[in-house]
């Protein structure tokens, strides 16, 4: 009889262990986010201090926007290092060196692929239905939306000093595209202008993707160049940085149906 016993719990305490799967630490903002949107946040050991959706989970901390204490991160024992483009060769090899197995995920261009990480870490936290679930009904959600811009020309500022554009060729730049405007920058390479070639192009809109204050300081800042069709028409908008550049495929869509709402209850007039 107290074989049996013990025989089953072992039994419940692999399945536990199994239930609990791998232990991550995070170095981007949004793969944390991802794995939080998979309900796998249990499996992570370890993250950044941009990782904001984790920050009253007491998970600690191991990098910060350049830096990661690769002494703190091997203490945790965890079972992976997923990170992005962002993390340098250097630390990627420090990490490696110590028996750690990394995953590298690569820049994201277009909401396609903000789908395509999010499967991937369907895959690393066993929550692979979970994540095609969400992919099936963002892209649902997305297929709905209206496009109140369509044909009009948009800047959208990612920094104001320096000035800085969303370009073609990124994920951001479907924020533009999904709501039928076209991006007056959609020919540069460098994101980085100056206020006198918005004036040049002249925008019908600009949206400004900043937090709190700044964004208002931002469009107080535009309020100035009466010449702007924007400006003249008011039609100057803010998104959360927070939401807006490190999202997932639900919050993609979250961040346009803001937008949509705000260009059609004009949010600066």
């Amino acid at each position: 009889m107290r074989s049996i016993f013990c025989f089953i719990a072992l039994f419940l305490s692999l399945q536990l262990s199994a239930q609990d799967g791998k232990r991550i630490i995070s170095l981007a903002q949004s793969i944390t986010n991802n794995i939080y949107l998979l309900g796998a946040q249990n499996q992570i050991v370890g993250c950044t201090k941009f990782c904001l959706i984790a920050e009253n989970d007491n998970i600690p901390i191991v990098a910060d926007a350049l830096n990661v204490n690769i002494e703190k991160l091997v203490s945790l024992r965890p079972d992976i290092v997923i990170t992005t483009e962002l993390t340098s060769p250097r630390i990627i090899a420090a990490i490696q060196k110590m028996g750690i197995h990394t995953i590298q995920l690569p820049k994201i261009d277009n909401f396609k692929e903000l789908c395509n990480q999010l499967k991937q870490m369907g895959e690393v936290c066993n929550k692979q239905e979970i994540a095609i679930q969400y992919i099936k009904e963002s892209n649902h959600r997305l297929s709905k939306l209206p496009k109140p811009a369509l044909g009009k020309k948009i800047f959208m500022e990612l920094g104001h000093n320096p000035l800085f554009a969303v370009l073609s060729n990124s994920f951001m730049d479907d924020y533009i595209t999904f709501i039928g405007g076209e991006n007056i920058f959609n020919n540069l390479t460098s994101g980085i202008i100056s206020k006198e070639t918005v004036l040049v192009r002249n925008p019908d809109m600009i949206v400004i993707v900043s937090m709190g204050e700044m964004g208002k300081q931002s469009i107080d800042s535009w309020k100035n160049y009466n010449s702007l069709k924007a400006v003249q028409n008011k039609q100057l908008f803010v998104l959360d940085a927070n939401k807006a550049c490190t999202p997932t495929p639900v919050s993609f869509v979250d961040v346009l149906e803001d937008l949509i709402k705000q260009l059609k209850g004009g949010l600066s007039k």
